[in-house]
């Protein structure tokens, strides 16, 4: 008996130690698990990189406007916030006896700014070959060439702030003077400051610099992918929206105030005139509604006031635009996009009073290969001149619809030969899409002037032949057909050739030849 009760004795007082161990180890691993452990580095999240679509130029689908649509290059995606470290496992709780005071936390570190940084490079490369281009049967009246441009830019973001630079050079091949020359021709294309705020309803930004424009219908303002330096603006622009309403507005400088000598034509120095300008500026405000998917609405006001300059000593004009615009989709596969204008103002010392109107409708058959069918007219006013080319227009007012800083390519023929003045238009396309990747389109145009006394311009607004004849009673200027195929096998790449025939008319015959024109083009666009 008194064994046992030594043997447990002995027990009790390891039992008792070893519970005594057992809480110190506890005690031990709690202080452990208290003591603030060092955060490891936080790893910043990348951000995708969108790629910007390359807008054809042949006629697109009027586009939805119920964002925005911003000049400048598709911005990067917002990079996420820093990840927090990975949590540890909750400890056990101590005993009471145990317990230590925890620890006090660590200030915290403030957060770092992100700024995400975005690369831009874009290659442009187009050859064309115009036979005939003078309507002349005259062996070797062909004109060849072909102009590359290189676009490189960097985009910077922080928060609701972005910042965007992008140098371009131009050149047609074999334009230097040799092989190992250097001519200067590299130029800053856009560079700008932006601030935005995105929210679940509203949306705003705010662009100062210099900046892409495009807004609807691209018609009157463009950025103009088909030229090969493109064009870009000098001005503030601001945009936002509301739900289904919004507005976008901008005011831009194209030439500062300057002063100049003007020479006297007999060459008397004493007769020169010194002339100072307040400079040239341009702007527009355009309302717009997407009240249903069937009906979006555009109201624009879009002026311009011009000075003379050491270049252009004889421009002046003061000229304000304003116009409707209505679209939609209201059936599945059929699309419409009317559009009219009205100007008023002064040009060129002359009162000026112009019209434009514009009207399109599109099928697309819901069927295999998305056969399509689109109807176009286009019209706009022009001047009707009393005299001959050689002693000028003589008109006593102006009626020729001004074009502002429009499309110049494929809208009103892909031979290039008409442009949005002094100008009747019907137009037919059939479309097809054999693949995803590829659209085909074959399009009649026949081509009228609507003063058949006033001026044929092409789209850089040179005459055609002999510019006009004040005889001339017929309107009609040719027949054309063109192909376009667009095949888009990446998105980051664009690829066009197409192919136009000019058939001149009894107007056409008389003012630059019965000979028809071939235009033959290759365009590629490779974006990154």
């Amino acid at each position: 008996m008194r064994g046992r009760l030594r043997h447990r004795g002995w027990a009790a007082r390891l039992g008792a130690s070893g519970l005594a161990l057992l809480v110190a180890a506890q005690a031990t691993a709690a202080s452990a698990w208290a003591a603030p452990a060092p955060a490891p580095e936080q790893p910043r999240a990348a951000s995708e990189v969108p790629l910007e679509p390359i807008a054809a130029p042949s006629t697109p689908e009027p586009s939805s406007p119920s964002k925005p649509e911003s000049a400048a290059p598709a911005a990067p995606a917002q990079a996420d916030a820093e990840a927090p470290p990975p949590e540890l496992p909750e400890p056990a709780p101590a005993p009471a006896a145990a317990a230590t005071e925890p620890a006090p936390a660590p200030a915290e570190a403030k957060a770092k700014p992100l700024i995400n940084f975005t690369p831009r490079a874009q290659y442009w490369i187009r050859g064309t070959s115009r036979l005939n281009s003078k309507f002349s049967p005259d062996p070797g009246d062909r004109v060849s060439a072909v102009a590359q441009r290189v676009r490189l830019g960097v985009l910077a973001e922080t928060g609701p702030v972005r910042v965007y630079g992008e140098f371009q050079d131009v050149r047609v091949w074999g334009f230097e003077s040799s092989t190992v020359s250097n001519e200067a021709n590299v130029d800053l294309h856009q560079g700008y400051l932006e601030f935005h705020k995105e929210g679940p309803r509203a949306r705003g930004s705010l662009t100062i610099g210099r900046q892409e424009i495009v807004f609807g219908s691209r018609r009157l303002f463009v950025d103009r992918p088909w030229a090969p330096a493109g064009q870009s603006f000098d001005g503030v622009r601001a945009q936002g929206a509301l739900g289904k309403f919004g507005f976008d507005a901008a005011a831009i400088m194209l030439a500062p105030p300057t002063d100049f000598t003007l020479a006297d034509p007999g060459g008397d120095p004493a007769l020169d005139q010194k002339i100072h300008t307040r400079g040239s500026y341009t702007g527009y405000v355009q309302l717009y509604a997407n009240l249903h998917e069937a009906v979006n609405v555009e109201g624009l006001v879009l002026g311009i006031s011009e000075r003379p300059t050491a270049a252009k000593p004889t421009i002046e004009r003061d000229i304000l635009n304003s116009g409707l615009r209505i679209f939609g989709k209201p059936l599945p596969g059929l699309s419409y996009d009317l559009e009219a204008y009205g100007q008023t103002g002064r040009n060129l010392g002359l009162r000026h009073r112009a019209f434009a109107g514009m009207g399109t409708v599109t099928y697309t058959f819901p069927v295999r290969l998305e056969p399509g069918l689109s109807l176009r007219y286009n019209y706009a006013t022009g001047d009707a001149c009393t005299g001959t080319p050689a002693d000028g227009c003589g008109n006593t007012q102006s009626r020729e619809f001004y074009r502002f800083f429009g499309l110049q390519h494929a809208r009103y023929g892909v031979a290039d030969l008409a442009a949005l003045s002094n100008l009747r238009s019907l137009e037919a396309t059939a479309h097809l899409r054999p693949h995803e990747t590829l659209n085909l389109d074959l399009t009649y145009q026949f081509l009228q002037l609507d003063q058949p006394t006033g001026a044929w311009r092409d789209v850089t607004t040179r005459l055609v032949g002999a510019g006009w004849d004040p005889t001339n009673q017929d309107r009609s200027l040719a027949h054309e057909l063109d192909f376009v195929a667009t095949y888009r096998p990446l998105k980051q790449l664009f690829i066009q050739p197409a192919y136009a025939l000019v058939v001149p008319l009894g107007g056409g015959q008389a003012l630059a030849g019965s000979e028809p024109q071939h235009l033959l083009y290759l365009w590629m666009i490779a974006k990154y």
